[in-house]
């Protein structure tokens, strides 16, 4: 069990739904940033709960502050949240996996500084 998600499957798929929907609220430029600030506390204390690995909260998180920085260009329309939900679903998924493990060991002290 030691190989397995933090992230099942039907909680990825709500990830993203909320994901989505906080990408379509924040193209309104002040109620967008409020939105901003609430998924990502949300997003995060979800990972940090659920003990998800840092390495994945740490592109949820980017992918929160980086909406945030666009939002101030007006490009709030961009969906930055729900690509930085993905990426934390797939770097939960492969850093589980045992081809994933595999690799963080072969990448030698590079893989020991990205590794748990």
């Amino acid at each position: 069990m030691d190989n397995q998600p933090k992230i099942s499957t039907p909680e990825a798929f709500i990830l993203v739904i909320f994901a989505l929907f906080t990408d379509a609220l924040n193209w309104i430029p002040v109620f967008g940033w409020l939105v901003n600030f609430f998924s990502l506390i949300g997003f995060t204390l979800y990972f940090i709960m659920k003990g998800v690995d840092w390495r994945a909260t740490s592109w949820s998180v980017g992918g929160n502050i980086l909406d945030s920085l666009i939002s101030v260009m007006f490009l709030g329309f961009l969906p930055v949240v729900t690509a930085g939900i993905l990426a934390a679903i797939i770097v939960d998924r492969v850093t589980a996996s045992k081809l994933g493990q595999t690799a963080l060991k072969a990448a030698g002290p590079a893989g020991k500084l990205v590794g748990k």
